[in-house]
């Protein structure tokens, strides 16, 4: 006798795994940018300017929401933008921090900044860099835009002779933590939060 299943939950099951593939392929770059007509559609990384914090601040909110649904840690505060924004505005001036853009067409599809902080005390390394945000607009058809934004932090932390990276990724968000392990890093330390 055949096992009964419910084909609606089948359904969504396998939705959801596509869902899943699609956004790893987004943030992995393997969805290869489209053209118009014979004229390719071309993507400027560069440093941050003041004038890219709005948009820059709607990437972030735009990623924190998607946090929001599968992580209720995850709590905005009632001017998050605002704060975001002016974070973010100091990273523009502070020597030890790299923010960069992505632009395309004149939009902001990306964004990540890195900053060199100073390593655990009496480990090595003495100095270390760490992500402080990397958000990208998931409607882009710009291919590997993740990929090619953190190779420009990289280059900027190897330039400033700073070997490591440290990234906290979201325990409950498998896309991040997919394309993390695809860019070859390790687990090396669990943050947990503990309700007082």
């Amino acid at each position: 006798m055949p096992l009964p299943f419910d084909r609606e939950r089948i359904a969504v099951a396998d939705f959801r795994l596509a869902y899943f593939h699609v956004l790893l392929a987004i943030m992995r770059g393997d969805i290869l940018s489209l053209e118009r007509g014979s004229q390719k559609q071309f993507m400027e990384i560069r440093p941050a300017e003041s004038s890219d914090l709005e948009s820059a601040s709607q990437l972030w909110f735009d990623r924190i929401n998607l946090l929001q649904q599968v992580d209720w840690h995850v709590q905005l505060a009632p001017n998050a933008i605002e704060e975001w924004r002016s974070m973010a505005g100091r990273w523009l001036s502070d020597e030890q921090v790299c923010f960069l853009v992505a632009v395309k067409d004149d939009t902001l599809i990306g964004m990540v900044a890195v900053e060199i902080a100073a390593g655990e005390p009496g480990l090595h390394p003495q100095r270390k860099g760490r992500l402080l945000e990397m958000a990208v607009d998931l409607h882009s058809t710009h291919g590997r835009l993740s990929e090619q934004l953190l190779d420009q932090a990289k280059r900027w932390l190897s330039a400033n002779e700073v070997t490591q990276l440290e990234v906290d990724v979201p325990a409950r968000y498998p896309v991040e933590a997919a394309f993390w392990r695809a860019q070859g890093a390790k687990l090396r330390f669990e943050r947990r939060w503990l309700r007082i």
